[in-house]
């Protein structure tokens, strides 16, 4: 883990936040912490179904396989992966279209 660290801002919906506020306390850690392991937890399921996706699809899809945001190399494994530009709003792994 790096030890480089910045500071962002999100809104939480009130009843979430109690749940979160709740459960800081009843952990006896931060709020930090659990926004951490949350998120830790969260990207690592987005990147292995990006990445299971990546190797079940044989056509590339706008331009997201090899992503340096997934923690890849642009066409790494897949020279046409940097060739193709990604398009806005566009996920192959959304339940609905974009729009």
């Amino acid at each position: 883990m790096s030890t480089r660290t910045s500071t962002t801002s999100v809104r939480i919906p009130g009843d979430l936040l109690d749940r979160f506020d709740r459960l800081a306390k009843a952990t006896e850690r931060t709020r930090s912490y659990h926004v951490i392991k949350a998120l830790e937890a969260y990207i690592a399921e987005q990147d292995y179904l990006v990445n299971l996706y990546a190797e079940a699809t044989p056509v590339p899809v706008r331009g997201i396989f090899g992503s340096p945001l997934l923690g890849g190399r642009p066409g790494a494994g897949r020279p046409w992966a940097s060739t193709h530009a990604p398009v806005r709003g566009h996920h192959p792994l959304a339940l609905r279209p974009p729009g």
